[in-house]
């Protein structure tokens, strides 16, 4: 049997293939039997085995652990892209206002320089 049989996704057949009671070859009840087994369900493992399955539960609750790391990592650095990005476009966006008040500026100040003859300073000809 393989450890992860025991302590993996095979646990719950073996904790149902065995019994909690022993099984007595008569039906009367002796000294013997009425004392061998325990109050709990659980199986008694030697200290070998039980160190080994430690080390496998360890090892596995040490791998979740640093998959959850990089997962969090991960969502940091993600939430630091939007938010550079949110300012960056924020900056944008105050800019071409900023363009815009200049060129309605230059306008209002002097009409005679912005006839319809000239191209605008977007390169299509025509201004808007």
């Amino acid at each position: 049997m393989a450890i992860m049989d025991i302590v993996g996704p095979g646990k719950p057949h073996l904790l149902n293939a065995v019994p909690t009671r022993p099984r007595r070859a008569s039906s009367e009840p002796t000294a013997s039997t009425s004392t061998t087994y325990r109050s709990s369900a659980r199986p008694v493992c030697p200290s070998r085995s039980s160190s080994s399955i430690n080390s496998v539960i360890e090892a596995t609750q040490r791998a979740q652990e640093a998959q959850n790391k990089v997962a969090q990592s991960t969502a940091e650095a993600q939430q630091r892209v939007a938010e550079a990005n949110g300012i960056a476009q924020s900056v944008l966006i105050k800019a071409k206002a900023q363009a815009d008040a200049n060129r309605i500026l230059k306008r209002v100040a002097d009409p005679d320089a912005h006839s319809s003859t000239k191209a605008c300073s977007d390169g299509t000809g025509s201004c808007h």
